[in-house]
């Protein structure tokens, strides 16, 4: 056996050629070697010394988690004698849980798995059902929603204006557009055509969300129009088929249609923004001859002379709080021959016509009371019994106050029916 001092000569020798993580460790040894060379100590003690100086192993530390995680049982554990404590009705409580999750397809190991998530839905949103439009997660994000409005028709106080009509319900209710505004209008149609047309399937409402005064995007025969829906899909009484319908109403044409909703689509808010771009027109200074409503054949008439032309119009009278414009209609082609639309429905004993003096005391005439503009529109009508106050003193008083009247507008035009009627008794 070597002694303490031929032990530390070798290590001595070596100590420069270890690396450099023992040699820390080599030259501490080497000091302890010496202490116990002069302590005259026994070789048996070089095991303490390296026992001293050896480096300590690290215990390698488990990652735990923050929080200590929670225990899960099974079923199996809780199968013990305390079951046999639960009450008849509890134990039939869980079969009959139990036999509802078999039969809706779930697990049997959470035989507790009913149909919860639609009661808390619906306790957290009353009224409302997962196939809701606003939890109709398939829906685009950019379209109009339920009941938001496209802008009114923008006021213009023009007193003389180039028109055509688009809509006739009788020669005291009907719509029209602007010519100069057509231009806008022309654009929008292009652009909505290139865009439903292109990513059509994507924007299609199911019947779900087909409800009333929604703002909608339909493919008519010439093309895509806004429009909108003026009656819910009764889901629970209706079964759909392909050529379900629901009517609507053309914003933009002041026309009441019935559309399929196979092309029914959402209204993206980039077709939204261009105010709508019908009006509402009312045939000033005339009423029905001989009677109180106008004839069916009398509405026909007008759209046979009106149709695709370029009307001028002539202000006579607006009424602020339903914005109904009372014209005098000319017909540009034939203006020197006919005179006003007036005069050619007087010409053909439709109407009577009268002058600005003459229609004061006999305005509003009980024909133009009721349906409303709006009842129109919205395809709303009343019971016979409600509709007794558009007849009423108050509601005439109320139109009269809130008409304002263009006289110069009428000026001649009488004369004109005058004339014409003399040519044509001569």
């Amino acid at each position: 056996m070597n002694s303490l001092s031929d032990l530390e000569s070798d290590i001595e020798c070596n100590i420069n050629v270890l690396d450099d993580s023992t040699k820390p460790i080599r030259t501490k040894a080497l000091c302890r070697l010496k202490v116990l060379n002069q302590q005259n100590s026994d070789l048996d003690d070089i095991e303490s010394v390296f026992e001293d100086v050896k480096p300590k192993k690290r215990r390698k530390r488990k990652n735990r988690s923050r929080h200590r995680p929670i225990r899960r049982h099974s079923i199996v554990e809780f199968e013990d004698s305390s079951c046999d404590s639960n009450t008849e009705e509890e134990n039939s409580l869980v079969d009959e849980m139990s036999s509802l999750s078999v039969k809706s397809g779930k697990s049997s190991l959470n035989p507790f798995k009913t149909d919860f998530d639609e009661e808390i839905t619906a306790m957290a949103l009353p009224g409302l059902n997962k196939n809701h439009e606003i939890l109709f997660v398939c829906a685009p994000t950019n379209i109009v929603r339920h009941k938001e409005e496209i802008p009114d028709a923008t006021i213009f106080y023009d007193t003389t204006f180039e028109m055509g009509i688009s809509a006739i319900y009788s020669p005291y209710k009907f719509w029209f557009y602007l010519s100069r505004e057509s231009e806008e209008f022309t654009d929008l149609t292009r652009k909505m055509d290139g865009f439903y047309n292109a990513c059509y399937s994507s924007y299609v409402i199911p019947p779900q969300c087909i409800r009333i005064n929604r703002p909608a995007a339909y493919r008519t025969s010439v093309g895509w129009r806004r429009v909108f829906i003026l009656k819910s899909l009764n889901l629970e009484t209706l079964s759909l088929t392909p050529n379900t319908k629901v009517t609507v109403f053309l914003i933009d044409f002041g026309e009441i249609i019935e559309a399929n909703i196979d092309y029914l689509c959402f209204l993206s808010k980039d077709f939204a923004k261009l105010p709508r771009q019908s009006y509402r027109g009312r045939l000033a200074l005339v009423s029905p001859l001989g009677c109180i409503h106008w004839s069916p054949y009398a509405s026909v008439e007008l759209g046979k002379i009106t149709y695709k032309r370029t009307l001028e119009a002539k202000v006579y009278a607006y009424e602020t709080n339903e914005q109904i414009f009372h014209l005098v209609l000319y017909d540009k082609a034939n203006c020197k021959y006919y005179g006003s639309i007036q005069n050619i429905f007087a010409y053909y004993k439709y109407c009577q016509i009268y002058t600005y003096e003459e229609e004061i005391g006999r305005w509003p005439f009980k024909d133009e009371l009721y349906p409303t503009f709006d009842m129109i529109e919205k395809h709303e009508f009343l019971e016979s019994n409600e509709e007794q106050y558009y007849y009423s003193e108050e509601y005439k008083s109320l139109k009269i106050k809130q008409c304002t009247v263009y006289p110069q507008a009428a000026v001649g035009m009488k004369n004109e029916h005058n004339e014409q009627k003399e040519q044509s008794q001569s």
